[in-house]
């Protein structure tokens, strides 16, 4: 069944998924389920357009970063570096506290290399958003690929 793309003001896309229910009569078509399903299109969208269900990309990996791209979705490489660094910080910020604490317990035991391997350790993470395999990715698929978060 077809699906109803609409380009967001931000470039992003919304897909609104047409449905025939138990209710709808025998007789009710896609082209009437298509027809319903234009009432739940977002009022602010730029644009719409029916693309099949297949253009839709398999992964849902980086769904933030799907735009048009004629009749096909394509993910915009770009956005989905941003997201995926954004990802990469979250998963770390929590990494960075544990070695923060690491650090603070190594001080008060005066155990440098505890210390001097917490400091390696936060700074490794702090560095994790900055990966150039991130920027080499020209593709999804590398992209979610790539895990500097040790």
């Amino acid at each position: 069944m077809k699906r109803i793309v609409c380009t967001r003001p931000d470039g992003g896309i919304s897909i609104v998924v047409p449905a025939i229910s138990v209710d709808d009569p025998p007789s009710f078509t896609e082209a009437e389920a298509l027809q319903r399903a234009r009432a739940n299109v977002p009022s602010d969208a730029v644009s719409t357009r029916d693309v099949e269900a297949s253009a839709l990309p398999s992964s849902r990996v980086f769904r933030d970063a799907w735009v048009l791209s004629g009749a096909s979705i394509v993910v915009d490489m770009p956005r989905a570096r941003t997201i995926h660094r954004e990802r990469i910080r979250q998963r770390a910020a929590v990494l960075i506290a544990r070695a923060d604490a690491d650090w603070i317990s190594a001080e008060q035991n005066h155990d440098n290399a505890a210390k001097a391997a917490a400091l390696a350790r936060k700074l490794a993470l702090v560095a994790a958003p900055n990966d150039p395999a991130i920027a080499a990715a020209t593709t999804p698929e590398q992209l979610a690929a790539v895990d500097p978060v040790p």
